[in-house]
């Protein structure tokens, strides 16, 4: 059997002593996409900060390949886990490449020199997000969406077995969604990368994932494979969509019926 990629027993998540969510009980596989959806504001951002412990946990543990992550050092955790959250930093002055090199700050040693390895996954990050002729440009000047596909280069740079993708397709025109959904099944399928991702888009959820996470009502209550979250009525009755306007097999809403 594979090693978990990652497990979360009896996890409660939230800020402070505020439980968002509570009972979470997950196991995450190499090489798989895990999708996480549900109404805006149900806890999955809250779910990623603290599996990537963003956030501490309120009570219950996170493991990553079989070791307690609250037992491994700050320094050390990046090697196993990459970030794309839904903060949009703002660095002054500093070029697109200068914004993606800082993926492999965990590698580059005490006095942050990059590497031939360093410099090797930047420009593979950079080419398999399509945003090498960005390189230059003051990251300040680009627009939302190439900012997007920059911040997953800087967490593709990280080389991190798994991945933790808060609305990764946010801001992306039609044609660079494509590409997104492209690049997260080749990260899983070719490169073996334990893939999560919050995703409002249902028809993208049921294209790519392997399983899905249904989180509502402080719960993840559905975890299962996304064939069977999309045809047994329960993605429809998460977001209150009358199920003669849902179709299962595409993951889309008729938004004006028969």
């Amino acid at each position: 059997m594979k090693d978990l990629a990652v497990k979360t027993e009896n996890l409660a998540a939230g800020y402070g002593r505020k439980i968002v969510l509570s009972g979470v009980e997950i196991e995450l596989n190499p090489g798989e996409i895990t999708s996480l959806i549900g109404r805006n504001g149900c806890g999955k951002s809250t779910l990623l900060n603290t599996i990537s412990r963003l956030l501490k946990p309120i009570s219950g543990s996170v493991s990553v390949f079989g070791s307690d992550f609250s037992k491994i050092r700050p320094s050390k955790r990046a090697e196993l886990i990459s970030v794309l959250t839904t903060d949009r930093p703002r660095p002054e002055r500093m070029t697109c490449l200068e914004v993606v090199e800082e993926g492999r700050i965990s590698s580059s040693g005490a006095f942050g020199r990059l590497s031939a390895e360093d410099r090797r996954a930047v420009d593979d990050a950079l080419s398999l997000t399509e945003t090498e002729a960005l390189s230059a440009v003051q990251f300040s000047k680009c627009s939302d969406g190439q900012r997007q596909r920059l911040l997953l280069a800087r967490a593709v740079a990280q080389d991190s077995p798994v991945l933790l993708l808060d609305e990764p397709t946010a801001f992306l025109d039609p044609a660079h969604k494509i590409s997104m959904v492209a690049l997260l099944k080749k990260l899983a399928r070719e490169r073996g990368k334990c893939v999560v991702a919050s995703l409002h888009e249902l028809d993208v959820a049921r294209a790519i994932s392997d399983r899905v996470i249904c989180v509502s009502n402080g719960r993840a209550v559905e975890y299962a494979s996304a064939q069977e979250v999309f045809s047994n009525g329960t993605v429809a009755r998460l977001f209150s969509i009358p199920e003669a306007l849902f179709d299962g097999k595409t993951g889309t809403i008729n938004l004006f019926g028969n």
